[in-house]
């Protein structure tokens, strides 16, 4: 690697050597300053030791790297490729930030990750994995993640339950503790996806916050770690806010919601990609979201009337399938409507029983 100091570092220390010129600002910049208040740390391409070895030089990303971490530094990896052979000893690590196209892998594991029982934010870059394998990580209180940038985070995680939120990017479930237990699991955007089957009943006693549109499975041609036929199944309650939320299906698993589905406005659409050719399974009966139900992609298997949520939503297929749930058969009822469109894949199972509904067709589209 060649010697250099992180732009991060150049403006934290910008900051610091003008902190007093700049105290009349101190109420727009506060957000800054608590980013730099979390000293970094770095650490070479060319040892593959443990974290807690003397690895790492905690001012810049130069040479020599032979100081072992200081506890609660932020750890950035700035290029290349970056092994570990486990944490060595339980360490608490600050956030973790992971430059576009870099992999930071744990090529083997032991000890602990801690975070001091604060909730750390990863921010992997476009192209970039942080792959934690099977390493344990802490339970203490408050202990929880943020994932942000559009790179990929994998991990077998724990029961921390200080809660786990993913903003954008890719997150691979290598156990089903990978998002953590008993705390909520917020879903703002990006994939969650396994690198096998994963039940996760039970995981998010708080509950699943759904702030934005969230993909779910996806292909290993996309993401090696991720299994392109791997099941999720989530059974806690999922609030989906006041937005119609696009929910799509990535891989040929099937994935099924089985808590209550609930909003203040909007909708649900369900989407698929070109490998999304699984199933949403939603079994609760007692669902009570409002907004249309559109279904673009995939198929959508329900379990009941009641799983359509308000008995006025209206179910709108075009390009997806409508089904029933493992070969079961239920009644729509009359005070849903039903719009039918043309694209290629629409369908509905002759196991839905709509003929006391009311349908139409959606306008044609032009040749």
């Amino acid at each position: 690697m060649s010697p250099k100091t992180s732009p991060i570092s150049r403006a934290c220390r910008a900051w610091q050597s003008s902190r007093c010129a700049l105290s009349a600002y101190c109420g727009t910049l506060v957000l800054f300053s608590a980013i730099c208040a979390q000293a970094q740390s770095f650490t070479s391409t060319t040892d593959t030791t443990a974290w807690n070895a003397a690895r790492w030089n905690n001012t810049t990303d130069a040479a020599p790297y032979t100081s072992t971490f200081t506890a609660n530094n932020a750890a950035t990896f700035t290029s290349g490729t970056y092994s570990f052979a486990g944490m060595g000893a339980s360490t608490n690590v600050g956030n973790i930030t992971v430059a576009s196209g870099v992999t930071v892998n744990f090529a083997s594991i032991s000890s602990t990750f801690a975070t001091g029982g604060n909730v750390r934010t990863i921010d992997v870059g476009s192209g970039g994995l942080f792959d934690f394998q099977g390493q344990s990580i802490s339970i203490a209180a408050g202990t929880g993640f943020i994932k942000n940038g559009s790179g990929v985070l994998a991990l077998s995680g724990n029961t921390f339950a200080g809660g786990f939120t993913l903003n954008a990017g890719t997150v691979i479930l290598r156990g089903v503790n990978a998002m953590g237990s008993g705390g909520t699991l917020t879903l703002n955007g990006g994939t969650v996806a396994g690198s096998a089957t994963r039940d996760l009943t039970g995981k998010y006693t708080s509950g699943i916050t759904v702030g934005g549109n969230v993909q779910f499975g996806e292909m290993s041609t996309n993401v090696a770690s991720a299994n392109s036929t791997a099941n999720l199944t989530f059974n806690n309650n999922m609030a989906l806010g006041a937005a119609t939320r696009t929910l799509t299906l990535g891989n040929g698993g099937n994935v099924a919601f089985g808590g209550v589905i609930s909003n203040t406005s909007g909708g649900i659409t369900f989407a698929a990609t070109a490998g999304g050719t699984g199933r949403f399974d939603v079994t609760n009966t007692a669902n009570i979201f409002t907004g249309d139900i559109n279904i673009t992609g995939g198929e959508v298997r329900f379990t009941a009337n009641g799983s359509l949520g308000n008995a006025n939503n209206t179910i709108i297929v075009d390009g997806g399938r409508l089904a029933a749930l493992n070969g079961a058969t239920y009644a729509i009822a009359t005070t849903h409507s039903i719009q039918v469109g043309d694209n290629a894949g629409t369908s509905i199972s002759t196991r839905v029983l709509v003929f006391s509904l009311t349908m139409a067709s959606l306008p044609t589209r032009a040749a």
